[in-house]
């Protein structure tokens, strides 16, 4: 029967961590990951909010949808549809298919 021994080094030069400095890092690096979250959906404050009319509301959510009809088609339909039921306003029915085709109930 024969065996081996194999010996190794570890010739490496990154320095062990204790768990608590893992730790400490890890709590680090998220605090950094939440701020530049929260700082990436913030609203920018860099003008001031002017009340709108729905018919500027709408036409500047079709000028987002236009800008993301290439890239997220699907995307840019759902905003094309907000911009409609916002235009129409709070309390206006949508238009109903039978209504449309002139059946009775």
């Amino acid at each position: 029967m024969s065996s081996t021994t194999l010996l190794t080094q570890d010739h490496s030069t990154t320095p062990t961590i204790g768990v608590a400095e893992a730790m400490h890092q890890l709590r680090s690096a998220a605090g950094q990951m939440l701020a530049s979250v929260v700082a990436a959906v913030r609203p920018r404050t860099s003008r001031t909010a002017e009340p709108t009319s729905r018919a500027q509301a709408a036409a500047n959510a079709r000028e987002i949808a236009f800008k993301y009809r290439q890239s997220d088609p699907g995307f840019a339909a759902d905003l094309f549809a907000a911009a409609d039921h916002h235009e129409r306003g709070p309390h206006d029915e949508p238009a109903r298919p039978d209504s449309v085709m002139g059946a009775k109930r």
